[in-house]
């Protein structure tokens, strides 16, 4: 069979490849590629089987994360590879350029594994490889994502996210979920791998929960009708350690814990949070393990359907910010899906815990903004508030924290730190202190050139920038009367009394106190004892 070469066409080319009545094979192609002889061909974005899976290749190159995003976004992953056999399929229908895998250690350096969840353990590393490479400490992230076809053995090597280059990569999706049935309750697989929490959220818009196991009978059934992958169960202690119970309310006992599970293990210091999820099929026994929610690594979850198999109730709103009024007044909320969206935000409602009617996502692009319409009854200063989530997918894996830029009337005034939430059904508050005119105001939020963009939006909520208002992660002490003098000498109030602080917040690097009695703001100026307190508003 002939090589074929092809060379992916970006953006940046300037060239748009059109199906014209001349070539009506070629259809609207996304690479060009040469032949034998060296003449120039179109290959097409075909979708092709093997062993009851689907496969195609991404639409363009791109980064690893955008390309795993446009895979899930298609019902699949990136590929994983099961055995020579199947690479060598790949290599036939897809040609050998260096495509991204599925393969990836962003979870735990040096633990790669498949990004769907499956535990194949074939590999075909190139030479010295996988190294970690730091590219001379000009990307000190290293490299965490898998590609094929690399090098004269056309192997596999690790790649940064985009640092070395960006790939088109080769999508593997299932053929539609299979449901069956075990004792009057239905049993299939979530669509992806994901962290636990998603899987459980997944299972709950199907209907049902994650799997309740009653008995050796009914895991042997599991075993044999979906494989011997590690898959999520509904077992937890989230709500109480070391108290593990079943997600769907019912009061089985039976478990089936390895040797020294479960042991909420904390990877050294680096998941304080330890482990509160319960997997089935794991080490060599296959039996169950306890699991952080996602530090450990993506899994597909087992998704039981039953009449008997209660729903727990949906996660409540969280409460309204306190005083709810006027801008004038602490407290008005805005909905972000009743903002004015732009570029590839969309209104979603996939992920429970927002507040109002749903939520705005759809931040995968540049572009993507969300504009809130502020009605400032006064010019000044205003605490802005934005509830968000931020889970595992997209750039900034590593840290966690991703950033959108801040408009006020069509003007770019900052840009917003949003660390993460953990999952995308977790959510956050940040807070930015903008300068409001009075009247009408606008207010966005914008995936710009310099962001990170890949967040979900809750709401926004506003309050004038004086007295008690809400900040950044408020320390409150109304009943108790703390030493200031000890950390920053604030005046004394007008009464005569000792000050006391009951609210204080970083925005940025900026130390913000609130001093109860005469009901200002202070900004705190300098470092160590030279601290000094400047009246803000």
């Amino acid at each position: 069979m002939n090589t074929v070469e092809s060379f992916p066409i970006g953006a940046s080319d300037a060239l748009s490849l059109r199906s014209s009545q001349s070539s009506p094979d070629v259809g609207d192609a996304s690479s060009l590629g040469r032949g034998a002889g060296g003449q120039l061909l179109a290959i097409a974005n075909e979708t092709l089987a093997y062993n009851g899976h689907r496969y195609r290749l991404t639409n363009g190159a791109q980064s690893w994360e955008d390309a795993q995003a446009e895979a899930v976004s298609a019902g699949g992953t990136l590929v994983t590879i099961n055995d020579a056999a199947e690479e060598a399929w790949l290599q036939q229908n897809f040609g050998k350029d260096t495509f991204w895998t599925g393969l990836t250690d962003r979870a735990q350096e040096g633990q790669f594994r498949w990004s769907n969840g499956e535990s194949s353990s074939y590999r075909n590393w190139a030479n010295g490889e996988p190294n970690d490479y730091k590219f001379g400490g000009r990307f000190p992230g290293g490299e965490d994502y898998v590609v094929m076809n690399w090098g004269a053995g056309e192997q596999w090597n690790d790649f940064p996210n985009s640092f070395a280059g960006q790939f088109r990569g080769i999508i593997e999706m299932v053929e539609d979920q299979q449901t069956l049935t075990y004792n009057g309750h239905q049993y299939r697989l979530t669509n992806n791998a994901q962290s636990w929490e998603d899987a459980q959220a997944e299972a709950i818009a199907a209907g049902g929960n994650l799997v309740t196991i009653n008995n050796a009978a009914e895991e042997n059934w599991l075993q044999q009708s979906f494989g011997n992958d590690t898959f999520w169960t509904g077992l937890t202690d989230r709500a109480q350690e070391g108290q593990f119970r079943w997600v769907n309310g019912e009061s089985s006992g039976y478990r089936n814990w390895a040797n020294g599970e479960p042991n909420d293990y904390k990877f050294n210091g680096n998941n304080p949070g330890g482990e509160d999820y319960g997997v089935m099929n794991w080490g060599a026994g296959e039996q169950w393990n306890d699991f952080p929610n996602t530090f450990g690594g993506l899994y597909r979850g087992i998704i039981e359907i039953g009449r008997d198999n209660p729903q727990p109730p949906n996660p409540p709103n969280p409460p309204n910010p306190p005083n709810p009024g006027s801008i004038g007044q602490p407290g008005r909320r805005i909905e972000a899906e009743k903002a004015q969206l732009g570029g590839s935000a969309a209104i979603n409602t996939n992920h429970p815990g927002y507040s109002g009617g749903g939520f705005v996502d759809g931040y995968t692009q540049q572009g993507a903004s969300s504009s809130f319409t502020i009605n400032a009854p006064t010019a000044g200063r205003y605490y802005t508030t934005l509830r968000y989530a931020n889970g595992p997918n997209g750039p900034n894996i590593g840290s966690g924290t991703k950033t959108l830029s801040v408009y006020v009337n069509g003007r770019d005034v900052t840009q917003t730190q949003l660390p993460t939430t953990g999952t995308w059904q977790s959510w956050k508050s940040k807070t930015e202190i903008l300068e409001l005119k009075q009247g009408e105001n606008t207010i966005a939020y914008r995936y710009d050139g310099n962001d990170t963009g890949w967040v979900n939006l809750d709401y926004v909520w506003t309050s004038k920038a004086v007295g008690n208002g809400p900040v950044d992660d408020p320390i409150r002490s109304s009943n108790t009367v703390l030493d200031v003098q000890k950390f920053v000498k604030i005046p004394d109030s007008s009464n005569g009394k000792r000050p006391r602080i009951n609210t204080m917040a970083y925005t940025g690097n900026r130390l913000f106190v609130g001093e109860e009695y005469d009901g200002r703001i202070y900004e705190i100026k300098g470092s160590g004892n030279n601290r000094q307190p400047q009246l803000f508003a």
